[in-house]
């Protein structure tokens, strides 16, 4: 299992899909460009606390669920993102992530005072 990501996977700037659920990762960066292509990130069944994205990139589907993150911020960079899972995580009570009008889908169990369940969205235009 994983703690911490191989520098190789930097260099691979055409990978879409990065599937890396199941590991003991505790902290996960993706800046300077690295990864630019991804479209699709699953780090759900980790140990995350700490998870960022730079602006720019060209997310569309991430699953982080049953981590152990407690701030979202990193919503703000992902203005490609459709599909987010992010249930299981001890966010804090009564607040709401940013940029939740942009997603088509988002699944969040158990991760606010008031339970947000499952939601379906329409996307803004």
């Amino acid at each position: 299992q994983l703690t911490a990501l191989p520098p190789e996977i930097g260099g691979l700037a055409s990978l879409q899909d990065l599937h890396l659920n199941g590991n003991q990762l505790t902290s996960l960066s993706f800046g300077g460009g690295r990864l630019a292509s991804l479209l699709w990130l699953d780090v759900s069944d980790n140990h995350l606390r700490v998870f960022s994205m730079d602006e720019g990139n060209v997310l569309t589907r991430l699953d982080i669920s049953g981590n152990q993150l407690q701030d979202y911020s990193f919503l703000t960079h992902l203005a490609s993102l459709g599909t987010l899972d992010m249930s299981d995580n001890p966010f804090l009570p009564h607040q709401k992530p940013p940029g939740l009008e942009r997603l088509q889908f988002l699944t969040a169990r158990n991760c606010f005072h008031d339970d947000l369940s499952s939601l379906e969205l329409e996307r803004s235009p």
